[in-house]
């Protein structure tokens, strides 16, 4: 669970710019939405090979004013589709089907879904799912599997990635055979547009600051777990021409996951100049069409100019550069 969780934080993605319910998914013919239209219940649970289109249809290029592109991941609005009218308009029948096999499969389904596109709507859901299971297994007199376990388990995490902290302990009071992991306690502020979650020293409490835009800002979506974000940082401490520039113009963040990651957050903290600060609603960033890590977007006057995929070993200072000087016209 530890080592997916590590590898999720270098590949998470979860907003897209513009919705996209009517691509084709499918094949060449058959969207998302046309698909739930045309399913029965059982193909509603039963949806391998549109998962599998999905995902090989992930990515997409957009191309800026200036010319360069972006990469875009297209998951989190497919999936967010696959709630809104294969799931949702079913949920009564769905949250009624006794079958073990099928209430599986749903479960399994609503994890994913919740990974990639978490909604209050579609988590509340998975609750409703997850207690109606809960009490059919322990009716029969038998108690509940280490899969089911981790499923709820995944809920958990989705409500923290979701920062709904109060939702995510009321699981401790529903699922008393299940131990969660101890949660901070989060000071958000409604004065604030764009938030930002800082770590206090003793990793006790998640508190919000806000973010402002300036003249150049380089966002920068990274993680102290991942291999490629703590290359780039040190060879950032290496270069320090461009790690004074960095320490000017540069905000760090790390994206919104189902783990925290407090201390492994404190001890990079301790170890480069420049802090991470967890997001706390990636709607915030309208910008960021992916979040994985590391990923460095780069704007002038809020305008994005460039995006920077990848720190590999042998780096990328040649395109940094281009960046950079795009920001310095």
């Amino acid at each position: 669970m530890k080592r997916f969780h590590k590898f999720a934080i270098c590949t998470f993605h979860v907003l897209l710019l513009f919705a996209l319910f009517d691509r084709t998914v499918y094949g060449e013919k058959l969207s998302v939405k046309e698909f739930c239209k045309s399913s029965d219940q059982k193909s509603l649970i039963d949806l391998s090979p549109l998962l599998y289109e999905i995902d090989k249809k992930s990515q997409e290029t957009r191309i800026l004013a200036n010319g360069l592109t972006v990469n875009i991941d297209l998951r989190p609005d497919y999936y967010s589709a696959l709630f809104e009218n294969c799931i949702k308009r079913k949920k009564a029948e769905l949250l009624t089907n006794d079958e073990k096999e099928s209430a599986a499969q749903l479960s399994a389904l609503m994890k994913r879904i919740n990974f990639y596109s978490p909604s209050l709507e579609s988590l509340n859901f998975q609750l409703d799912l997850e207690v109606a299971n809960r009490q059919r297994i322990l009716s029969s007199g038998l108690a509940l599997s280490d899969a089911q376990k981790i499923n709820i388990e995944y809920l958990f995490e989705a409500f923290v990635q979701k920062r709904l902290f109060e939702k995510a302990e009321d699981l401790r009071i529903q699922f008393p055979e299940i131990q969660f992991p101890k949660l901070p306690t989060l000071n958000i502020r409604s004065d604030m547009t764009v938030q930002l979650l800082q770590v206090n020293d003793s990793a006790s409490e998640l508190n919000a600051i806000n973010f402002d835009w300036h003249e150049i800002d380089i966002i920068v979506v990274g993680s102290p777990l991942c291999s490629p974000s703590r290359r780039f940082s040190a060879w950032l401490l290496e270069n320090t021409e461009y790690l004074d520039f960095f320490k000017k113009h540069s905000t760090w963040i790390l994206p919104a996951t189902g783990r925290l990651w407090l201390e492994e957050v404190l001890n990079a903290n301790k170890q480069y100049p420049i802090p991470y600060y967890l997001v706390n609603q990636p709607e915030d960033w309208p910008s960021i069409s992916s979040w994985s890590t590391p990923t460095l977007y780069f704007f002038k006057q809020k305008e994005l100019v460039g995006q920077l995929v990848g720190w590999p070993q042998e780096g990328q200072q040649q395109k940094l550069e281009t960046m950079i000087s795009l920001l310095k016209k």
